[in-house]
């Protein structure tokens, strides 16, 4: 088939490249913009840090957040400062923009072929996923058995006959030229996801063959679904949904689940900078006055 999605971007940042000990990688998408700085810094000081992961995953991991250009050089400075200070950043030449969400995607598929397709797992996350460290248990035990048993794995919770939205002032609009069919494939939320990095250069080559769609997260079903290598790979699991919540109070709201063990859930979503950042703080005083033992 011949190529309709022509990637011509390079890596500004890249990180270093996984060592052989790191069985897992993350990768997060994150934005350029000065408010998510914010979420980046509360996800590397709580449960995305790579010393908690691997005492509770019982696996060395490697934690990358991809990203675009920024849009103004006073956000690029920030950016490459940060980098310098935690080294865990990969920029691609494409400029930040929800739009370019799939050039993200095809940015962390080539990075991830390059730099650590001897990895057991890719665990795709959004910059705005918070986790309950106290039920990390129950993820390492999903992972050991998806890493003993498969060789192909794309995990998540499932979107099963869904139609594209064809309304052209929606953000989700996809026209028919992008997508004539009535529905998509089986694809996962986007939220979070798990995928083979070893099958990464082969869903980037698909992406090559695939009109550009800006939905990512759909993107990906369709990459999964005409790529050899990953048939038989798609595995549901509904357990992997997520509490979220996006509204005035999300402290007080979301508090009593997160304290609850009883809660089986392991993913929040927090989709708000402001509400995020609410939530930042609020972590940082409850590690001060040890009311809740994180």
């Amino acid at each position: 088939m011949p190529i309709v999605n022509p990637y011509k971007f390079d890596f500004v940042h890249r990180s270093t490249p996984c060592t052989p000990s790191q069985k897992i990688l993350i990768v997060v998408h994150t934005s350029t913009k000065d408010a998510y700085r914010n979420r980046r810094m509360l996800l590397r000081n709580t449960w995305l840090h790579s010393s908690l992961l691997r005492k509770k995953l019982g696996l060395n991991v490697k934690i990358v957040f991809f990203t675009g250009m920024a849009h103004s050089r006073r956000e690029q400075l920030r950016i490459e400062y940060e980098n310098e200070m935690y080294g865990d950043i990969v920029q691609s030449t494409f400029k930040d923009t929800y739009a370019h969400n799939t050039y993200k995607l095809m940015s962390y598929l080539l990075w991830t072929s390059k730099f650590c397709s001897n990895a057991s797992l890719l665990m795709k996350l959004d910059d705005d996923v918070l986790v309950k460290d106290s039920k990390l248990s129950s993820l390492a035990k999903k992972i050991q058995r998806w890493i003993s048993h498969h060789n192909s794995l794309y995990i998540g919770v499932p979107i099963s006959d869904s139609s594209p939205n064809r309304n052209p002032e929606s953000k989700w609009f996809v026209s028919e030229d992008v997508w004539p069919h009535k529905e998509y494939p089986t694809w996962f939320q986007g939220l979070i996801y798990f995928l083979s990095p070893r099958h990464a250069i082969d869903l980037f080559r698909t992406a090559l063959r695939t009109k550009y769609m800006h939905t990512d997260d759909v993107y990906m079903g369709i990459l999964v679904n005409r790529t050899a290598s990953m048939q038989g790979a798609l595995i549901p699991d509904t357990e992997l949904s997520y509490f979220t919540q996006d509204d005035k109070g999300i402290v007080e709201i979301l508090k009593p689940y997160w304290i609850s063990e009883d809660d089986e859930r392991i993913f929040y979503h927090m989709p708000s900078i402001q509400f995020f950042t609410e939530w930042y703080y609020e972590e940082l005083y409850r590690k001060t006055t040890s009311w809740f033992q994180w």
